[in-house]
């Protein structure tokens, strides 16, 4: 029997994919992802308001049938007559909002052959009785109330949706109930109109309509919802019902919660069998968290944009498996940065907070995902899945990455380096080591041991009442000022809190040439010590204490100018250049 299906979709670079049974498009937001749906529609049906030229899709194949009666097997060649004796061609519009005649008067059965030989004139006679288009505008005309049908009339899903049974409708009301914790039936009880009504424990209704109307009338109509509740039904309902092949679905999260744009992720997945094919376009993680969860082998598309140059890549099933089944990646929501133009890595949620604020205040037009690696070692993990998946990325680690000879291997190990540069890059670590490590250690014993003796003094005069409250702020000012003490006892701390500007000459020349390096490669050693050192040339001194002074500085970030002399807008700056996103926005 014959079967309708999209075979293979040139893009406007020339690259081809070949879809199976679901196709998702991701990406960041205005780089061609609902076009591409629009496009395909173009070139799959009868124009449906869309320009001619296509933008991001440039061509489509599709399994022709063989013959008329391969259509016709399928009901798809539903003629009608008028009273005057003209035949039409008759169904559903691509977008399931109306009905669509071709005038067939006077073609013969040679007619009709000719069109198989011509995939613009099949699209155009045929396309609509295969391809649906489910767009965020259209989704509610959908099952809003309708005329019931007449003869001959099928303009309405909700007329497909009566005449599929009882069976359909129950399959839609058990998941509407799970997911919105509602009911929800159809109701034509008054004969003159279809529709739903929505309520809560709706009682068993009684077959006969008529008996059914007391109680439907009391009922809430369901075009009098939310958006979320109309939207999930209209796609429900059109997948359900509308008997297409193909299905083009533009952001079925739209208006829907993180958990229920799962669930549709899931459901999605789930109809996406041989007998329908399933293109969407989305912008949520969860959506496509359902999506993998119920079908791990979906072709995903993504598609950025770069000036007005479309960049195609579809995405490896493994990097995308790793990232959706990994526990601490799904905690951070790594997955979210396949629909930023860009993301920026760094170490944890107290430099997400403010580097994510100083990105956005340094570029106006930035798109950028800022991710928690949670540490060190998982900044460069990420990097290298983000790369594979073709989304620009860099990660910013504080000075002290150079600290640990193995923990610096690992970062340039998820590298895209040349070979030897690696090499060159390790001994270029060593040489600034050297020189850290071989700092006399009589100047830091000294400062922590007079740190510690005002730290304990300033303990005991706060819990001298010895009341329970003040001896427990004593242990909080011990254990929040202790840590930061016991960092500066290190030979790396003078570091943490200079940066590159602690080093002579010679080695801040070998930390340069590293760092130019490194950055070039997608990771970012801060020159100016870490976090907490990002402020002092505007007036917050550094601190070992992070829960302080980024409560401190984020308050301060909101004021600060963009001035290009000071560290943090000279680093936002170059974490911009190298994500090819303008930061001039001082």
């Amino acid at each position: 029997m014959y079967h309708y299906k999209i075979t293979d979709i040139e893009l406007n670079d020339g690259s081809h994919i070949r879809p199976g049974n679901l196709t998702v498009i991701v990406g960041p937001n205005n780089v061609g992802k609902s076009r591409a749906l629009r496009d395909i529609l173009a070139l799959c049906g009868p124009a449906q308001n869309v320009r001619n030229r296509q933008i991001v899709v440039s061509n489509v194949n599709w399994t022709a049938p063989s013959s008329l009666e391969e259509l016709r097997s399928l009901g798809k060649l539903a003629v009608r007559e008028d009273d005057n004796g003209n035949k039409f061609f008759r169904g559903m519009d691509p977008n399931l909002a109306g009905e669509r005649n071709f005038p067939v008067t006077g073609w013969t059965e040679p007619n009709f052959q000719s069109i198989f030989s011509d995939p613009k004139h099949f699209a155009v006679f045929f396309g609509s009785q295969f391809v649906a288009h489910l767009s965020t505008q259209n989704r509610f005309q959908l099952v809003q109330q309708t005329a019931s049908p007449q003869r001959y009339q099928s303009a309405a899903l909700l007329h497909r949706l009566y005449a599929a049974g009882p069976e359909v409708e129950l399959q839609i009301r058990e998941l509407i109930k799970v997911q919105f914790g509602v009911d929800i039936v159809l109701d034509f009880a008054g004969l003159v109109n279809l529709l739903f009504r929505v309520g809560t424990n709706i009682p068993q209704l009684p077959p006969d309509p008529r008996n059914q109307l007391e109680i439907l009338e009391k009922l809430e109509r369901l075009d009098d919802q939310g958006d979320g509740l109309r939207s999930f039904v209209g796609i429900m309902v059109a997948l359900t019902c509308a008997d297409r092949d193909v299905f083009l679905i533009d952001e079925p999260e739209a208006f829907l919660h993180p958990p229920q744009a799962f669930r549709i992720g899931e459901w999605l997945a789930e109809k996406a069998t041989g007998s329908a094919q399933i293109f969407i376009a989305t912008h949520s993680a969860d959506v496509l968290q359902g999506l993998l969860n119920k079908s791990p082998d979906a072709t995903i598309l993504r598609i950025d944009r770069i000036g007005q140059t479309n960049l195609f890549r579809q995405l490896d099933k493994a990097d995308l498996k790793t990232i959706s089944g990994d526990p601490l990646l799904q905690s951070e929501r790594v997955l979210d940065g396949i629909f930023y133009q860009a993301a920026l890595i760094v170490e944890g949620d107290a430099d997400v907070r403010f580097y994510g604020a100083a990105s956005r205040k340094s570029s106006a037009k930035q798109d950028i995902y800022v991710v928690n690696a949670q540490n060190k070692q998982t900044v460069s993990r990420i990097g290298s899945l983000y790369r594979k998946l073709g989304i620009r990325c860099v990660g910013l680690v504080d000075f002290d990455a150079l600290n640990d000879p193995a923990e610096f291997k690992k970062q340039l190990d998820a590298l895209p380096l040349q070979p030897g540069q690696a090499s060159d890059l390790i001994s270029d670590r060593a040489e600034i080591a050297k020189f850290v490590e071989a700092l006399p250690a009589e100047k830091r014993l000294t400062d922590t041991i007079a740190a510690l003796r005002e730290l304990l003094l300033d303990a005991e005069r706060d819990s001298g009442g010895g009341e329970p409250e003040s001896q427990r702020a004593a242990l909080t000012k011990i254990q929040g000022r202790g840590r930061g003490i016991l960092e500066g006892s290190k030979s790396w701390s003078r570091f943490k809190e200079l940066g590159a500007d602690a080093l002579p000459e010679k080695e801040r020349a070998i930390f340069d040439r590293l760092s130019s390096v490194c950055a070039a490669h997608g990771l970012i050693i801060n020159p100016y010590g870490e976090l907490e050192s990002m402020l002092a040339d505007v007036g917050v001194p550094y601190t070992g204490d992070k829960k302080a002074w980024i409560q401190q500085a984020l308050l301060l970030i909101q004021s600060l100018q963009v001035d290009q002399s000071k560290n943090l807008w000279k680093l936002m700056k170059d974490v911009h250049s190298r994500l090819l996103i303008d930061s001039t926005n001082a």
